[in-house]
């Protein structure tokens, strides 16, 4: 069912990733902006709903970091460290890896963790799962993940719920050296509504 799906979401995009760019040339470099702007706004909204915190918000913590993308780490971590927001984002904003943060507020490596079953991944998110599913449990706490990777764990998990999809189905959406978070899930909503982007639906049968 999985390769179905992904089957699918990815012939109802050819069309708009092929006429994307000749579209874009008519209208002109604002209309491209314009476009990224909803992507984002999209992003942060489903993100914001997802943590329970306020859109207004998620914006302000999402301008101290060097991506949007980041966003769903930094309330991941407040949520499962009872730590302030601003806290987590301040210590990001100061330089700090995601893995070093995560160790300065008590927990280990294994809160990035997300069980996509024995969906194979690639791309970046191939090594993090990797290790997770060559170790038992109890050594998760000797890997050392980076920042993209952390990152890419922490949105499978994130969008999948945003989008009310599984996880499985989300990391092979993902399965990229460079996801794009921000365009792959609008044109989630928008593929799996048919029409434009939208709030999510119940998940593919």
């Amino acid at each position: 069912m999985l390769d179905r799906f992904r089957a699918t979401l990815l012939a109802l995009c050819t069309a708009t990733v092929l006429t994307g760019p000749l579209a874009a040339q008519g209208r002109g470099a604002d209309s491209s902006g314009a476009e990224r702007s909803t992507q984002q706004s999209l992003y942060l909204r489903s993100v914001a709903r997802v943590f329970h915190v306020a859109p207004a918000e998620a914006e302000v913590l999402a301008s101290w970091l060097p991506h949007p993308s980041e966003l769903p780490v930094l309330l991941h971590l407040a949520a499962r460290t009872g730590a302030s927001p601003d806290v987590v984002g301040s210590l990001r904003k100061s330089g700090s890896s995601w893995q070093r943060i995560a160790s300065r507020l008590g927990i280990g490596i294994a809160v990035f963790h997300v069980e996509v079953g024995d969906q194979v991944v690639d791309g970046v998110l191939a090594r993090p799962l990797a290790a997770f599913r060559s170790h038992p449990p109890s050594e998760w706490h000797a890997l050392s993940l980076t920042d993209l990777e952390i990152g890419a764990l922490v949105n499978v998990r994130v969008l999948a719920d945003a989008a009310s999809v599984s996880p499985a189905e989300m990391a092979a959406l993902l399965a990229t050296p460079a996801p794009d978070y921000l365009a792959t899930y609008a044109m989630l909503l928008r593929t799996r509504s048919g029409t434009g982007l939208c709030v999510p639906s119940a998940p593919p049968t």
